[in-house]
């Protein structure tokens, strides 16, 4: 995968090398994650195989078993990469930014991300809720812990803007559920989607 959400991660050179055990497995661990996002837009969770997914990754099945438990411990482990990575791009917005500023920011930072990582949005928000309860569980602690981040900040911006009203929890909630609707709906219409052409019309709706 290109760099971004996800960092590309070169094979390892063949025959005796000086790379020490825990460089190994680090790259393999970094290109099964690169490859279960891969095989997983583009074939659906339960077509991803155990063999597939170390053949496209260029290890062996036992490389696979010393790094996860098995394929749904693959799926989380790189949902967690793209959560963590995703949250990072939408809180990018200079700490002293107005609540305007910061929402309008972290849209643009959380739909730009998607757009520049379009396997990866595909996979994490079209396919993986044919993962299964577990994964349809760990991708509502993400939202959560989206709609949570914007509470917190918005918390911190009221402190130095008493102007600005409380908000119930589910606002935010609200806020993050439905622009991940909205760019999933554009992921599974459109082969490349223009996610950030959502952007002004969400900040229309949240202000």
């Amino acid at each position: 995968m290109e760099d971004g959400l996800f960092t590309a991660v070169d094979p390892l050179p063949r025959g005796p090398h000086q790379l020490a055990r825990e460089e190994v497995e680090a790259s393999q661990r970094e290109r099964l994650i690169a490859a279960f996002t891969a095989l997983l837009a583009e074939r659906g969770y339960a077509a991803v195989t155990i063999g597939d997914l170390a053949k496209t990754a260029g290890v062996s099945r036992g490389a696979f078993y010393a790094q996860f438990e098995d394929k749904e411990a693959c799926l989380m482990a790189a949902y967690d990469r793209f959560a963590s990575n995703l949250m990072a791009a939408i809180t990018a917005a200079p700490e002293d930014a107005g609540f305007h500023e910061f929402v309008e920011a972290a849209i643009d930072g959380y739909l730009g991300a998607l757009e520049r990582e379009p396997v990866a949005a595909r996979a994490f928000l079209v396919e993986m809720d044919g993962a299964g309860p577990a994964a349809r569980q760990r991708r509502r602690e993400g939202i959560r812990a989206f709609a949570a981040m914007l509470a917190h900040r918005h918390g911190l911006i009221r402190e130095r803007e008493p102007r600005l009203g409380p908000l119930p929890e589910s606002v935010f909630l609200g806020l993050a559920m439905g622009v991940r609707e909205l760019a999933q709906d554009l992921l599974e219409q459109e082969a490349e989607p223009r996610l950030t052409d959502l952007g002004p019309d969400v900040m229309t709706w949240v202000v």
